[in-house]
């Protein structure tokens, strides 16, 4: 199986859905069948399907899986979105406040891209190669 980067699940899930205030982001289903079922049409996004697929003895990881994986490993259960501001040509970002205050920024990127950000009065350039998602915890 050959996985799609993981910018543009973690850009319409991970940061689309909370950077419109929702204070959940579901999966459709966990596991799904060798036809990738059950699955919704999702309008052709890969998120349709199962985070696992299912086999008799094979388990196969799907691009839901990392996609979670990816942003449970920096925002783990009990973190809140926090505001945060950009320009309007900034790139998509969400930013979190961990159970432990520690606030982790996630950044996904469509073209190689040098940015800024700032935080308690602190600044910090940063570079990422096109298709990148990056999580930055403080």
């Amino acid at each position: 199986m050959i996985l799609r980067p993981l910018k543009e699940p973690v850009a319409h899930l991970i940061i689309g859905t909370p950077e419109n205030w929702s204070r959940h982001v579901l999966l459709w289903n966990l596991a799904a069948d060798p036809q990738n079922g059950p699955h919704t049409n999702n309008d052709g996004r890969p998120l349709g399907s199962g985070a696992i697929m299912l086999d008799a003895e094979t388990v196969v990881r799907n691009l839901a899986h990392y996609t979670a994986a990816h942003a449970s490993r920096f925002v783990p259960p009990g973190s809140v979105r926090i505001a945060s501001t950009a320009a309007p040509d900034a790139l998509p970002h969400v930013a979190f406040l961990t159970p432990q205050k520690r606030p982790v920024l996630s950044i996904p990127t469509e073209q190689e891209s040098t940015f800024s950000v700032r935080f308690q009065g602190k600044d910090a350039t940063a570079s990422l190669p096109a298709g990148a998602v990056a999580r930055y915890v403080w």
